[in-house]
């Protein structure tokens, strides 16, 4: 079993809907991406509880097997950035 996320920015605050589907749950990451809340949701898609996940960074949970693939996706955005 596995987990794939997806993140992508919420429309600003003012607007009050957003579509959730059944199998989402939300989750809120500061700059540093450091998880400061999570729907106690997550433990119906994966063996964790929200107490476990908010202080963390998104880091924390990527698979050792995926560490090369998240670095050279850092270093490919880094040097779009710069461009």
């Amino acid at each position: 079993m596995g987990l794939v996320a997806l993140a992508h920015t919420l429309p600003p605050s003012t607007l009050n809907e957003v579509r959730m589907e059944s199998n989402m749950f939300v989750f809120r990451v500061n700059m540093d991406l450091q998880v400061t809340y999570c729907e106690n949701r997550i433990s119906e898609y994966m063996d964790l509880t929200p107490a476990e996940v908010v202080g963390h960074t998104c880091y924390h949970f990527v698979h050792v097997e995926d560490l090369e693939n998240i670095r050279q996706s850092h270093e490919d955005r880094e040097s779009h950035t710069y461009l």
